[in-house]
């Protein structure tokens, strides 16, 4: 396996696969329709600061998953200076075919490692409830709960 920057070419798979990420919770548009406008949003969030940006691990030359790192900002003075700026996994996802093959924890362990050369302190993800998955991949990962944001639709 490989873990890599993605390249353009790369494009066209990773539309798919966050077409198929928007798909697990109903309150998300129908992927097909945002999935290219969503991931240059992506783009644009994590382009403001090295080690950010989309990574891609590679099986047998295909690409069988992605994740987008972001830097988040602690405003004001409140958290301690050291732990102010905030690495973000954001959008993780494995094709079917390549699940059970460690790509996740490869994904994850790569946007770490970037974060740390970046001197990020802390790293946060968020999932929804209702992914099992992910809540067990990121505990297994060593993530806790941190935070509890609670919705209500209105």
């Amino acid at each position: 396996m490989i873990v890599r920057e993605a390249w353009p070419e790369d494009r066209l798979a990773l539309v798919g696969f966050m077409a198929a990420l928007r798909e697990i919770e109903p309150n998300r548009q129908p992927g097909g329709e945002i999935a290219d406008r969503h991931l240059a949003a992506l783009e644009g969030w994590a382009a403001g600061h090295p080690g950010s940006g989309v990574l891609v691990a590679e099986l047998d030359g295909q690409v069988a998953g992605f994740i987008v790192t972001g830097i988040d900002i602690e405003l004001g003075d409140y958290v301690l200076p050291g732990n102010r700026l905030v690495g973000r996994l954001s959008d993780l996802w494995v094709a079917p075919e390549a699940r059970g093959r460690h790509v996740a924890r490869a994904l994850v362990a790569a946007a770490e490692a970037r974060f740390r050369a970046g001197g990020i302190n802390r790293a946060e993800v968020s999932a929804v409830q209702r992914n099992a998955a992910a809540l067990r991949l990121y505990s297994a990962l060593g993530y806790a709960p941190y935070e509890v944001t609670f919705a209500k639709q209105l």
